[in-house]
This record gives C-alpha cells, structure tokens and sequence, in this order.
C-alpha cells in the first residue's frame, strides 16, 4: 500500500518511530526496528487497528516539528498519498471535536 517493507527498513528508527505514531502503533518508541516495522505494515494492511491514546501530553500543531511532510516525501510517496494521509488525520481530528463540542453542549 503506502510503505513498502524495503523502503522502511531503509529508514532510521527515529523516522519509522514518527511515522509509527502517526498511523497508530501502539508503544512505537519501546519497540525494536523489526517489530515497529511489522506492526507499521500490520495497520497499513488492516490486520491490526491503529491505536490512538487518548492520555499523556497533547501534541501541540503550532510546533513545525509535528508537521513535518517533508519526512513522508523521503520515504517515496506522491502527493496525491500525502494529501489523502493529511486528509485522514483531519477527518479523525474533526470527528473526536465533534463529539468532545457534542458531550459539552449535552452536559448543560
């Protein structure tokens, strides 16, 4: 699909590590290289469900460092790819908005 295995093995772990948080590997900085790969290609291919936490610190968007787009472009993706990505992290970000405004209006 979007990452294939030899391109991620190419790729530091510090990127994979990166890139495991933004697709929903549970835990990607205690995991070795293979495994985080593995479980990267596992979300991608629907065997496994992303995991997105809900605890711990909230990354903030206003720091350049948590949008970097330019990591995507190394690992060989088309813009058309990175937009969709961009898109789905938009839709997911709206959708728990939605219900977060949603709890606060009905708990008046």
């Amino acid at each position: 699909m979007v990452y294939e295995k030899t391109v991620l093995q190419s790729t530091s772990l510090l990127c994979l590590r990166e890139i495991g948080k933004k697709i929903g590997v549970r835990a990607p900085t205690s995991l070795k290289k293979d495994v985080l790969i593995e479980n990267i290609i596992d979300i991608q291919e629907h065997r496994v469900a992303p995991y997105f936490s809900n605890f711990g610190r909230k990354r903030l968007l206003t720091n350049t460092k948590d949008l970097n787009i330019e990591e995507f472009y190394k690992i060989s993706l088309t813009k058309k790819e990175v937009d969709k990505l961009f898109e789905e992290v938009v839709d997911q970000f709206l959708a728990k908005l939605k219900v977060k405004i949603l709890d606060l209006y009905y708990k008046k």
